[in-house]
C-alpha cells in the first residue's frame, strides 16, 4: 500500500486513567478549556456519561461485554462520525514463570471514524490499557506492540492515519526499547518524553521502580505520516486521578 504524505491532522487527543471514574466529572472542563476532538479513558466505571465537555461517547469495552477494566473514547462530533469500533484482548501475561494474570481487563479499543465534512481526514484511534505492575515488565511491553501493530494493521487497511493511546505501566522504557517498538509496530513513539511524569508518587516499593514523580506509564504510538505529533502531560493537580492526564497535539 501506498504510504500517506506527511501531514498534520490539526487536532487534540486526550489520554487519562480515570481511576475507576474518580476523575472524569473533572474531564468536561479539560475538554472544553483545551479544545480537546478526541479523548480516550481507561478504568473507567460502569456509569459515565454520553457526552464529554461537547464530545461523544463512541464506544466503551463496558457496554460491549467486557467487564474489569472500562475503555471509553469519546470523540468530536463537528469533525467526526463513529464508522466502525471493536474491541481486541491483549496478549496475558505472568507474574511469574507460574501464575498468569486474569487477562480479562487488558484490551485495546479500536474505533475508526469517518469524517463528517468533506475533505477532512478519517482517523483510527486505538485505546488501550496493560497488565499492572505486578505483571513482567516484558509482558506488559509486548501488550504495548500487540496493540500497535493492531493499530497500524487498521490504519494501513483504510489508508488512514492511526493513533494508539495507551496505560502501558511501564514506567520507563529505554531508548533500545522504543527502537524495539517502533521497528515491530512501524509506528513512531510520540511521547511523552522520558523523565515527563504521567503517574503521580506511588508509595512503597513501586516508588524505586523508577525515580519519585517520574513516571511515565502512558504511551502515544502514531502512524508515520503524523511526524510532528508531539505530546505533554498537564499538571499534576489537573484531576484527582493517580495518573497525570496527557495530551496528544496532532
Amino acid at each position: 500500500m501506498k504510504e500517506l504524505a506527511p501531514r498534520r491532522l490539526d487536532i487534540k487527543v486526550l489520554t487519562h486513567n480515570v481511576l475507576f471514574n474518580k476523575a472524569t466529572p473533572e474531564l468536561g472542563h479539560i475538554v472544553k478549556a483545551h479544545n480537546i476532538d478526541i479523548a480516550c479513558l481507561q478504568e473507567a466505571g460502569t456509569d459515565i456519561p454520553d457526552a464529554l465537555g461537547g464530545l461523544l461517547l463512541a464506544a466503551h469495552t463496558m457496554l460491549l461485554g467486557h467487564h474489569r477494566v472500562g475503555l471509553a473514547t469519546y470523540y468530536n462530533p463537528q469533525r467526526w462520525r463513529t464508522a466502525r469500533v471493536s474491541s481486541h484482548p491483549l496478549t496475558p501475561t505472568k507474574v511469574t514463570e507460574f501464575l498468569t494474570i486474569n487477562p480479562r481487563g487488558n484490551r485495546l479499543l479500536e474505533v475508526r471514524l469517518f469524517p463528517a465534512a468533506e475533505g477532512e481526514a478519517g482517523l483510527v484511534v486505538a485505546n488501550g490499557h496493560a497488565s499492572n505492575l505486578l505483571a513482567l515488565k516484558s509482558g506488559r511491553l509486548r501488550q504495548l506492540v500487540e496493540g500497535g501493530q493492531i493499530t497500524r494493521d487498521a490504519a494501513f487497511a483504510h489508508h488512514s492515519s492511526g493513533i494508539a493511546v495507551y496505560d502501558t505501566n511501564l514506567p520507563y522504557l529505554t531508548a533500545e526499547e522504543i527502537r524495539i517498538v517502533e521497528k515491530e509496530t512501524g509506528l513512531r513513539y510520540a511521547g511523552p518524553p522520558q523523565g515527563v511524569a504521567t503517574y503521580k508518587k506511588y508509595p512503597g516499593i513501586m516508588e524505586r521502580l523508577s525515580d519519585p514523580g517520574k513516571k511515565t506509564f502512558d504511551r502515544v504510538l502514531v502512524t508515520p505520516d503524523l511526524e510532528q505529533a508531539t505530546v505533554e502531560a498537564l499538571p499534576r493537580n489537573a484531576t484527582s486521578s493517580d495518573h497525570i492526564a496527557v495530551v496528544a497535539y496532532i
